[in-house]
């Protein structure tokens, strides 16, 4: 039997429940109207009756967010998105250890954000937050959980998030990299540094640069096709792409003679790559070690330090600020949606809307005095 309690603007059901002899109501509120909580409480009552309804007995929040993982995400995600999930996993183990999913109040959420914060950048305590809260709402669809400890809570990193300015190099700063990365390949021919000038010139991701075979390379079209991707963090093989997409990356005499000299200089492989490295575990140049090279290649030459993510980046924004079209912007970057692109790149769209305003004000002008 249940009884319906209005509570300030809404209202909650309390179903009478007995678990081993104990009395252990269910109770759930936030409805707008009485006759929405009596409805769900009706659901209730008829999953108690048929032996349907999910009891949470014990379960930890950590166990239970491992396994929304496993069921909810894994099969679905790219593996550098699954580790991403990973490391809130471990965030999770080391604050709140075997503390059950159901004891986990608001306060001790906040707790836990405001921890992981102080160290962190707001947009990371927000990606976590993110993680939490869609588990935390899944749980509460089980009937695993009756409030969302996750609802309202304050999302704050005492690091200062990077500018959009510095996560990538300026024209001129761009130019300088090129031509010392050129220098280093004709003194050395550093698979790392090559990997840097192929991520400045076609704005692809790393795991596609790593992944690049030369059967992907067509000479006469000067194209790139881009429809695998190398995982260098988990099965050290091929992968989808992160859309699970294939594009065409057209690209200039420059780029694809420096892939020629590439080839000439790779160690031949079953895989067919280009940037096998065959003393790595991963079987393929290190995102670490292509990182730290080019910091120490931004420190030499006195530029902003980028990452090698920022080499697309840079790529991008060139491109924009040069006038190409977004639309192809986006559609050479392989972005899912023309929105990623549109919220990545939003402070160079703001910079060129202000130019594209006087520009059309001088149109205007122009014609109405001839």
């Amino acid at each position: 039997m249940a009884s319906f309690q209005k509570r300030g603007k809404t209202w909650q059901y309390t179903v009478s429940n007995y678990v081993d002899g104990v009395y252990k109501p269910i109770r759930k509120g936030g409805f707008k109207t009485k006759k929405e909580a009596q409805v769900a409480a009706a659901d209730v009552e008829q999953r108690l009756h048929q032996g349907t309804y999910r009891y949470a007995k014990g379960i930890s929040f950590s166990e239970y967010f491992d396994e929304w993982v496993d069921v909810y995400k894994k099969p679905h995600i790219q593996p550098s998105t699954y580790e991403a999930y990973l490391t809130t996993s471990d965030m999770i183990k080391e604050h709140f250890g075997h503390t059950p999913l159901q004891q986990i109040t608001k306060k001790e959420y906040q707790q836990f954000l405001n921890k992981y914060g102080s160290i962190r950048s707001t947009a990371s305590v927000k990606l976590v937050h993110i993680h939490v809260r869609s588990a935390v709402l899944d749980a509460i669809d089980d009937q695993l959980l009756f409030t969302d400890f996750t609802r309202n809570v304050v999302l704050h990193g005492q690091v200062a998030t990077k500018k959009p300015e510095e996560k990538f190099l300026d024209y001129e700063e761009a130019i300088l990299l090129i031509r010392h990365l050129e220098k280093l390949i004709e003194e050395r021919n550093s698979l790392t540094d090559y990997v840097l000038l192929i991520g400045l010139l076609t704005g692809m991701r790393f795991g596609e640069i790593v992944g690049l075979t030369w059967e992907a390379i067509n000479e006469e079209d000067r194209t790139i096709l881009v429809d695998k991707t190398w995982d260098y963090k988990f099965t050290f093989d091929f992968s989808t792409t992160k859309t699970e997409n294939e594009r065409i990356i057209h690209i200039d005499r420059y780029t694809l003679n420096v892939l020629k000299k590439l080839k000439e200089c790779s160690t031949p492989n079953d895989y067919g790559l280009l940037f096998f490295s065959p003393l790595s575990n991963s079987k393929v140049v290190g995102n670490r070690s292509c990182n730290m090279r080019l910091k120490r290649h931004c420190e030499t030459l006195g530029i902003n330090q980028i990452t090698v993510h920022g080499l697309r980046h840079t790529h991008a924004s060139i491109l924009i600020y040069k006038g190409v079209s977004i639309y192809y912007v986006s559609e050479r970057l392989g972005h899912s949606t023309i929105q990623t692109t549109i919220s990545t790149y939003t402070h160079l769209l703001k910079e060129l809307k202000e130019k594209e305003v006087d520009q059309t004000l001088q149109t205007i002008e122009q014609m109405v005095q001839e």
